[in-house]
């Protein structure tokens, strides 16, 4: 009887470490579809679906921390070029948190206004609360979710 409970505990015990090798290879496989094609990052960039109009004066300045996996909760990163947000430490903003892509959301300026898009990231970016499905327009006192990280637009 005893030997029949340590072979089930052996089978259970393969059962879960082949569950932990399945969920690595899913994850692997997942921010290698996130790193993209590189014919993609030569691509122009696209042109936003959603035309939302600042308050005149009113632009975006400063990506501002409020909470998430970071140590320092109130930092800001100021606005400029083009700022990458991900895991991958070639990343303007990197997260080490595993619900946050390699590359999973960039900001990027275009005519004067700053515009957020996701990267193909596996969590997605949530903008206002909302799925962001297409590059979109950003203004102060938006809010942008990267995985379980969350930034104010100021």
């Amino acid at each position: 009887m005893l030997e029949l409970i340590i072979w089930i505990l052996r089978l259970a015990m393969m059962g879960v470490l082949l569950l932990l090798v399945l969920a690595l290879m899913l994850t692997l496989r997942a921010d290698l579809r996130a790193a993209g094609d590189p014919a993609a990052a030569a691509a122009p960039e696209p042109k936003p679906e959603t035309p939302r109009t600042p308050a005149p004066g009113r632009r975006v300045r400063t990506l501002a921390y409020q909470a998430g996996p970071l140590p320092t909760t109130g930092r800001e990163f100021p606005l400029v070029g083009t700022l990458t947000i991900g895991r991958d430490p070639g990343c303007q903003i990197v997260i080490p948190s595993p619900t946050v892509s390699k590359q999973h959301a960039r900001l990027y300026a275009q005519a004067g206004d700053w515009f957020v898009e996701d990267t193909g990231s596996t969590n997605g970016t949530l903008l206002n609360d909302e799925p962001l499905l297409a590059p979109t327009r950003v203004t102060p006192g938006d809010r942008l979710s990267v995985g379980d990280t969350r930034f104010a637009l100021r």
